[in-house]
């Protein structure tokens, strides 16, 4: 972690009281905790009473989500009053430091410590703030080694004070980066709180920013982060993430370029309606890279040149997803090209992020690369001959996927233009700022063939001007996997025949309102007072009505969920009716057909070709077609139809379709 060259101002002793003090600190990637508190007693009465119960520290650990979480294995004791604890070493005539290790797991984000008096009959007071010591894996410092290092983190008080909240003037910190001769990839994290009366204000996505400045060894500015976006008053910036009355954690990606002495973080306050107050010092990690050499371009395209001479073709597919390998992204561009992989074809990728020299190989047929380097990928793949190549446009038409596509025709080259969203409508909501429609209307002419995910899509390219016969809908997908993990609940619905089965309805993915239909949900809810309503999920909004057999159960992994739908009979999709909306293609109505589950959507995609489907165009609607497909029963000759869907509503079968359209 890199030095930071700023502080907090102390507090005075703080008095332990009946009631708690409260303070947090933050332990990410910490394998060990060590707390550290100096207190002294000021008093005894009359009537002595236990020194060794005479203050007590206990403590609480969160999760990202803020949500608590146990831990075991500590040597401290557990009281249905307190919880987790242990008694404050003190001493008559001295300050004492009290020495608490904690053993912590990799699922604990943060930890709150509370601090009171336990035996009325003594004083204690705390002397200075609580000092934590964390212990990292894999922590790397400019200049240094090393896998493992302890690291002092700074402790606050639970309730912001107003010293702490961001203001229109720049609250500056600079970190010092030591012996930079390459640029190197970071994360920065700023922890932040905003009290939840804030929480329906039309500010809040914006209420706070920081901003980022690179300096040389003489204090000059160097040219801004391309990474993020840029603006004339602040320069390279985001804006901090906002979750009203938790603690809210933005993590920023930067590039430290070559030659930086100085990173300089400015937290400013970016709304006068919503206070934001920092709850910790921001701070860097270096991106672990791996040790061996940088491989040059050059030297990974003659890898890529050999592949493709001996496999079945090659395919270079620019796109608007995340990089192979993301944790918790994985986008239609990012499954095919897997797929692809299998398949025998050679692959190079242009991820959205940035690509850094380690993440070049994702595996021996798939290669990505940042965007920036796309002319020199393509001269190379000139050498090559006899060798189908495909160059694929993925929801991205911007100059250089032009540039390349009329290059790629220069040689022969397949061309495929992949729509997978409405980027016109997410450009003018304001995502996608780099779209242009006469690009689009461009690539759509342009290129040899169109594949988009649903109908809407379909019709709108060929509005734009693309040729209706060599525009084809090949629709989103699941897993094989999943598929085969979810048989034994997708087969469970036919044994469970002539049995009372369930009458719950669920759903899972994003519950944001901007695209769930909270109040026709909430409606149909309170019109079948009879029949559970589970919805998983993040993003539900704040002051939803109480609704008896509505439960929201938070965000659950794949497992869980198919854990859970087993008592399920039917598998909503209740977006909001829009250009947007239609357009898209859901792939969580692929994953109810695998386990079997009826499914009640809005009109979407190709929602309405599926089997066993319900497509409502109302709120009455809705409610009836949720008692329809509660009442349907599956049998075997419904199964079999599921089962032949889903032998084609694959992620290999839609590669398959989709090469086969574009090579004949």
């Amino acid at each position: 972690m890199l030095k930071k060259f700023f502080g907090l101002k102390e507090r005075e002793e703080i008095p332990l009281k009946k009631n708690s003090v409260y303070f947090d600190f933050f332990v990410d990637d910490a394998s060990e905790v060590k707390v550290s508190i100096v207190a002294a007693v000021t008093r005894i009465k009359g009537k002595g009473g236990d020194l060794k119960k005479a203050a007590v520290a206990h403590f609480e650990f969160y999760d990202e989500k803020g949500a608590r979480v146990e831990i075991a294995n500590n040597s401290l004791s557990v009281s249905s009053v307190i919880g987790t604890y242990k008694y404050l070493e003190l001493n008559e005539n001295e300050d004492v430091s009290t020495d608490i290790d904690l053993s912590v797991g990799a699922g604990v984000k943060s930890i709150r410590l509370g601090l009171r008096g336990w035996d009325k009959n003594i004083s204690v007071v705390l002397r200075q703030k609580p000092a934590a010591k964390l212990t990292k894996n894999k922590v790397l410092e400019i200049g240094s080694g090393g896998e493992e290092k302890q690291v002092n983190v700074s402790v606050y008080e639970y309730r912001p004070v107003e010293r702490e909240r961001l203001k229109r003037k720049p609250k500056v910190f600079d970190i010092l980066v030591k012996n930079l001769d390459c640029q190197r990839k970071a994360l920065v994290k700023i922890f932040s709180f905003i009290e939840e009366k804030f929480s329906k204000s039309d500010r809040l996505k914006n209420s706070a920013l920081a901003s980022f400045e690179y300096l040389d060894s003489s204090n000059r500015v160097m040219m801004p982060d391309e990474g993020l976006a840029i603006s004339p008053a602040v320069g390279s910036y985001k804006y901090l993430s906002a979750n009203p009355g938790k603690i809210a954690e933005t993590i920023v990606e930067i590039n430290i370029p070559k030659g930086c002495s100085v990173v300089r973080i400015s937290l400013v306050a970016w709304s006068n309606e919503v206070d934001v107050y920092l709850k910790d010092e921001p701070y860097i990690d270096l991106i672990q890279e791996d040790d061996e050499e940088q491989v040059t371009v050059q030297g990974r395209i003659d890898e890529i040149l050999e592949r493709a001479a001996g496999s079945k073709g090659l395919v270079f597919l620019y796109t608007t997803a995340p990089l192979m390998g993301h944790t918790s992204l994985g986008l239609r561009p990012n499954r095919l090209a897997r797929e692809y992989a299998k398949l025998g074809y050679c692959v190079v990728f242009f991820p959205f992020g940035k690509v850094q020299d380690n993440e070049i190989k994702y595996q021996d047929n798939i290669f990505q690369f940042n965007r920036e380097i796309i002319a020199s990928l393509l001269e190379g793949a000139t050498k090559l001959w006899g060798v189908d190549i495909l160059f694929i446009c993925s929801s991205f038409p911007d100059t250089s996927a032009i540039a390349a596509v009329d290059f790629a025709k220069t040689y022969g080259w397949k061309t495929l233009y992949e729509v997978r969203d409405e980027m016109e409508e997410f450009n003018r909501v304001g995502y996608s700022v780099w779209y242009r429609s006469r690009l689009e209307a461009y690539m759509s002419q342009r290129v040899d063939k169109i594949i988009t995910v649903s109908p809407s899509l379909r019709d709108k390219m060929i509005v734009l001007g693309a040729n209706p016969e060599t525009t084809l809908v090949i629709p989103n997908a699941v897993e094989e996997g999943f598929i085969q993990k979810a048989e034994a609940i997708r087969r469970g619905r036919v044994e469970k025949h002539g049995i009372k089965v369930s009458k719950k309805v669920g759903y899972i993915g994003h519950l944001t309102p901007s695209w769930f239909d909270w109040p026709w949900v909430i409606a149909a809810a309170k019109a079948l007072p009879h029949v559970d309503f589970e919805i998983i999920g993040h993003g539900a909004p704040e002051g939803l009505p109480s609704v008896k057999n509505l439960k929201i159960l938070g965000p659950k992994t794949h497992d869980e969920f198919l854990d859970i739908c087993k008592t399920w009979k039917v598998g909503l999709i209740p977006f909001k009716p829009s250009r947007l909306t239609r357009a898209v293609d859901p792939n969580k109505l692929f994953e109810y057909l695998a386990v079997g589950l009826s499914v009640v959507s809005s009109n979407m995609g190709s929602v309405n070709e599926s089997p066993i489907t319900y497509v409502y165009k109302s709120k009455d609607d809705l409610i009836q077609k949720i008692k329809y497909a509660l009442d349907e029963k599956i049998d075997d000759v419904g199964l079999a139809d599921i089962e032949s869907y889903l032998n084609s509503a694959n992620w290999k079968e839609r590669a398959k379709s989709t090469l086969n359209w574009v090579f004949g």
